[in-house]
C-alpha cells in the first residue's frame, strides 16, 4: 500500500517516509500540497500523513480537494497540527480527516495511529469484498429469476 507524507518541515517529512517504509508502506514525502495533488492517483490505496500548515493550500483545503476526486473518499488521512482546540478538531473532521495527531509527534504515536489506520483498511477490505459477494449473488438470482 502507498502513503503520502505532506510535510513542508524536511527533518520530519524524512523521518515519516523512513517510519512509514519500516511499517511495510510504500512511502513517498511531498512539502507541500500542490505537489501532492500531481502525484496523486485515484486507483490506488493510500495512507496519507497531513500537515495542517503547508506553504500554499492548507492541509484542510487539501483534504477537502482530496474527498471531491474520483475514489477521493478511499484513503486513510491523519492530520498532523499543533492545533488542539475544540474548534480545530471539528475543522479537521469537517474536512474529511478520518485521525489527527497533535505534535510533537513520536514514533510511537505514530505507529500506533498507524495500527489504526491498518485496522480499518482490513474492515474497508472485508466491506469491499461483501459487496462484490452480494453483487454477484444478486446477477445469480435475477438470472434464475429470468430462466437465463
Amino acid at each position: 500500500m502507498k502513503a503520502m507524507v505532506i510535510e513542508d518541515d524536511a527533518s520530519t517529512n524524512e523521518l515519516f517516509v523512513e517510519a512509514l517504509g519500516d511499517g511495510g508502506f510504500e512511502a513517498h514525502g511531498f512539502p507541500d500540497a500542490e505537489s501532492a495533488m500531481k502525484a496523486f492517483d485515484p486507483n490506488e490505496h493510500y495512507l496519507i500523513t497531513l500537515d495542517l500548515g503547508l506553504p500554499g493550500m492548507d492541509g484542510l483545503e487539501f483534504c477537502q480537494w482530496l474527498r471531491q476526486q474520483p475514489n477521493g473518499e478511499d484513503p486513510y488521512v491523519i492530520a498532523i497540527t499543533g492545533r488542539s482546540e475544540p474548534d480545530d478538531l471539528a475543522s479537521i473532521l469537517k474536512a474529511g480527516m478520518d485521525d489527527y495527531m497533535a505534535k510533537p509527534v513520536t514514533l510511537d504515536k505514530l505507529y500506533i495511529r498507524l495500527a489504526v489506520a491498518e485496522a480499518h483498511f482490513v474492515r474497508m477490505e472485508k466491506y469491499r469484498s461483501t459487496c462484490a459477494e452480494l453483487v454477484k449473488l444478486k446477477e445469480e438470482l435475477e438470472k434464475v429469476k429470468t430462466g437465463a
